[in-house]
């Protein structure tokens, strides 16, 4: 049962993330966090890996009191002192969790076996773009599915408890940072983000006894390319144990067998009035672009978001340039998203083997892309496997004509809004037809942009995702689970 709020303090919210990288998902949680109304919820944040140089949202955290853990570089204590840690956690569990627990036993000898066989000690860390869609379903509907009873709880003979599982050496260090943070903070909620967050927040719902959200980070598709197949067999098997699950794909939720009720739309992904404020300077956002990238003021520019991985897509906008800069000789394509240096130099050979690398640009990762979007003519929506994300909304909201892939995904937003065009998956000729068609619209495809600008300001502001977000915090936390 939960204790209820007093009517001076907030709720709080401990969320369980990888890392805090470039992606969607750590954005997303970014805004979430600066987005919330203090007075009603505050938020904590906790990662699974420490900082290894590449949490490019960890100093905002950190700036406004949600990020408690050591900067890259910094001493991040002793390790004895987290394993003593992780021992005391252990030791102080209630005794009714000091028993085998075999899904959770499971859920961490997968992850340990399909992910790194060769080692127990080193989880992968992967990163990926969480997806967004628009679905009407309210957020504030409160969770019918049930925890699982004591009886199903004792029914399970393993020789691993639950204390022994702790000290195994995959989470240990993680599952210190967590119970310091629990101490810390002494969170209403537990929010589960990503990979690993999904059984770590399993482990923190049953020992700390707090409701746990878990935002699906992908579509399954995506998961088996970077090798994390394994995720969506654990929804299916412990999705009992998860309160609600929040996702952009709702069906392959149901396909695993969770409940309707347990699950809620991640929508409205858009800062709205940010937008507004980059749309309000576009011509000075259009010259000093230009001039940075050493391109004529009058150039076209075919904007890509997202990382340079292939499920992203972009060797097809790279085949698609030959014939692009054919018919608009001015146009230039920026691609802007972290990538290793095998990624980079593919797409850069590429460019040069078909004699449009004057015409490619990989700025790498941009913390502030909005810049970007208000100085491009036309966005490619590229990814094999999903199809309207964030990155894409956020072309919407600048009033970009888009031409993208039909990936038949549920998320769909441009076939519907009208917004831009879809061509065959994986064809690039088809993608360069339909682009230089838009841009030979006398317009050059405002008027289909600004359909999408309008669908944005209508649904996927995101101060209205965050605020129904923190009704469900608030739904579940008042309403009593079985622990």
């Amino acid at each position: 049962m939960s204790v209820a709020l007093s009517h001076t303090r907030p709720l709080r919210v401990l969320h369980i993330i990888d890392g805090l990288g470039g992606g969607g998902a750590e954005r997303l949680l970014w805004d979430i966090v600066r987005l919330s109304d203090q007075r009603q919820v505050r938020h904590a944040v906790v990662t699974v890996f420490p900082d290894d140089g590449s949490f490019v949202y960890a100093e905002r955290l950190r700036s406004v009191g949600a990020y408690h853990q050591p900067a890259a570089g910094a001493d991040a204590g002793n390790a004895s002192a987290d394993s003593g840690l992780a021992h005391i956690i252990g030791s102080r569990l209630p005794s009714s969790l000091k028993r085998p627990l075999k899904p959770l036993r499971d859920a961490a000898v997968s992850l340990r076996n399909r992910i790194n066989p060769a080692s127990s000690l080193s989880p992968s860390k992967p990163e990926l773009s969480i997806e967004a869609t628009n679905d009407s379903a309210s957020l504030r509907e409160a969770s019918n599915g049930s925890s699982p009873s004591s009886r199903e709880q004792s029914s399970f003979e393993d020789d691993v408890t639950l204390q022994e599982l702790i000290m195994e050496g995959v989470y240990a260090d993680a599952v210190a940072r967590i119970g310091q943070e629990y101490v810390r903070f002494r969170p209403d909620v537990i929010h589960g983000h990503t990979f690993h967050g999904f059984t770590l927040g399993l482990f923190a719902k049953l020992v700390f006894k707090r409701p746990v959200v878990y935002f699906i980070p992908a579509l399954f598709s995506q998961l088996e390319d970077v090798e994390m197949g394994w995720l969506p067999r654990q929804y299916e098997r412990f999705h009992p144990w998860v309160d609600r699950f929040f996702t952009a794909h709702r069906s392959e939720l149901l396909g695993k067998g969770v409940p309707a009720s347990k699950i809620s739309p991640i929508d409205g992904l858009v800062d709205l009035e940010a937008v507004e404020r980059v749309k309000g300077e576009r011509e000075r956002h259009r010259t000093e672009i230009r001039r940075a990238l050493s391109i004529a003021k009058d150039s076209l520019i075919a904007l890509s978001v997202g990382r340079l991985h292939s499920s992203k897509g972009h060797e097809y906008a790279v085949e698609a340039l030959p014939s692009l800069t054919k018919a608009f000789p001015n146009l230039h394509w920026i691609a802007i998203g972290a990538g290793t240096l095998s990624e980079r130099r593919a797409l850069e050979e590429r460019a040069r083997a078909l004699s449009v690398s004057e015409h490619a640009h990989l700025p790498g990762f941009i913390d502030e892309p909005l810049p970007f979007y208000a100085a491009a003519d036309i966005y490619l929506r590229t990814p094999v496997y999903e199809s309207d994300n964030l990155s894409s909304y956020q072309a919407m909201a600048m009033g970009l004509p888009i031409v993208g892939f039909e990936t038949g995904r549920e998320a769909e937003l441009t076939g519907k809004v009208g917004n831009g065009m879809l061509v065959p998956l994986r064809d690039a000729v088809a993608l360069s037809c339909a682009a230089e068609q838009i841009l030979r619209l006398p317009d050059r495809g405002r008027a289909l942009g600004e359909l999408g600008a309008a669908y944005c300001h209508a649904h996927l502001d995101s101060r209205r995702f965050v605020s129904m977000l923190v009704d469900a915090y608030k739904a579940l936390h008042q309403s009593p689970c079985e622990q």
